[in-house]
């Protein structure tokens, strides 16, 4: 009867614990790796799309930590590292060097994040200085990423968001964050 109730015991705490130890594992990796999103979108435009567009993140003293531009088709933001790139892999071959790549990436973009309060951009005829840019993050996948399941599971990182609407047929500013 001793021995079932010291089995009981460690089948609790080894339900419990495992998970509050996963989840704990994931949430401190997160505080290390991350990729940080912008979102430009025009709103003066047909399909909101910035495209062909330049743009500088910088910090509190209104230095360039970053540079990056939008590409011309889908106007996704490309922050370029100067270290490594973008971590493009056109072959089989180069499948490990982008692992590695995407993970120093993602330490570069977690250090960026903390550290980026302003956006400049140039697009077409239209320029706009130091932007304030409030970054949100999402840390919701540090406690589900050991989940084996396709929509939850996944790699811890946090994820940062800013989004920053304009009107470039006026060259105006209208929302930042």
């Amino acid at each position: 009867m001793r021995r079932r109730g010291l089995t009981l015991l460690v089948l609790r705490w080894f339900l419990l614990g495992v998970p509050v130890l996963l989840a704990t594992g994931g949430y401190l990796y997160s505080l290390y790796f991350g990729y940080l999103h912008i979102s430009l979108r025009d709103v003066g435009a047909a399909d909101g799309r910035v495209t062909a567009a330049s743009l500088h993140l910088l910090d509190a003293e209104g230095e360039v930590i970053a540079t990056g531009s939008t590409d011309t088709v889908y106007g996704a933001v490309r922050l370029d590292e100067p270290d490594f790139g973008d971590c493009a892999a056109d072959s089989v071959a180069e499948r490990e060097r982008w692992h590695a790549c995407r993970r120093q990436r993602a330490r570069w973009n977690d250090d960026l994040a903390g550290r980026v309060t302003a956006l400049s951009l140039a697009a077409g005829d239209c320029r706009f200085s130091n932007i304030p840019l409030h970054l949100r993050v999402n840390r919701e996948a540090a406690l589900t990423w050991w989940i084996p399941l396709p929509r939850i599971g996944g790699t811890p990182d946090a994820h940062y968001f800013a989004s920053v609407s304009l009107n470039l047929r006026e060259c105006r500013l209208v929302t930042r964050g």
